[in-house]
Order: structure tokens, then C-alpha cells, then sequence
């Protein structure tokens, strides 16, 4: 595990201490946990866009290419990997 150093505006530093103090984790679980869903929150609306993008073809269309086919597989490896982390 890597340990780093950060710089965060006092005023947060303190609502990281307050929340993780009432919640019995540590800062550096808080911040693991906050960072972990914001990636996963971005990653999904890359994927729901890819994911929509792709639908939308597929009702134009009527079939399913290799692109498309790609893009919803990326999808499905990325739900399972993601529902990992509430398991």
C-alpha cells in the first residue's frame, strides 16, 4: 500500500476528521472510500453514455456490430467489477 501526502483546504480537512470520527473509520478510509466512488461515479457515466450510445444504434440499425458488441461487453465486464466493491 502506498502512502502519500496531500494538501486539502483546512475547512475540509476538518469535515473529513468529524464525518470519519462519527462514522469509526480512519481519514485514510474516508478518503479511500470518496475517492473509489468518485472514480467509480465518473468511470459510470462514461459507460451509461458508451452504453446509450450504443442502444441507440442498435435501434437504428435493427442489428448489433462488432463495435457495439464491444461496447456493451465493456459494460458488462465493468458492472462486475464495480458490484465487487459492495459485495
Amino acid at each position: 500500500m502506498a502512502k502519500v501526502n496531500v494538501t486539502i483546504p483546512d475547512e475540509l480537512l476538518k469535515r473529513v476528521d468529524d464525518y470519519a470520527d462519527s462514522n469509526y473509520t480512519s481519514r485514510s478510509g474516508l478518503i479511500t472510500l470518496a475517492t473509489s466512488e468518485f472514480l467509480n461515479a465518473k468511470e459510470a457515466m462514461s459507460m451509461i453514455k458508451n452504453l446509450s450510445l450504443a442502444i441507440g444504434k442498435i435501434a437504428e440499425t435493427g442489428n448489433v456490430d462488432d463495435e457495439t458488441l464491444g461496447i456493451m461487453h465493456d459494460f458488462e465486464r465493468w458492472t462486475k467489477i464495480v458490484s465487487q466493491d459492495f459485495n
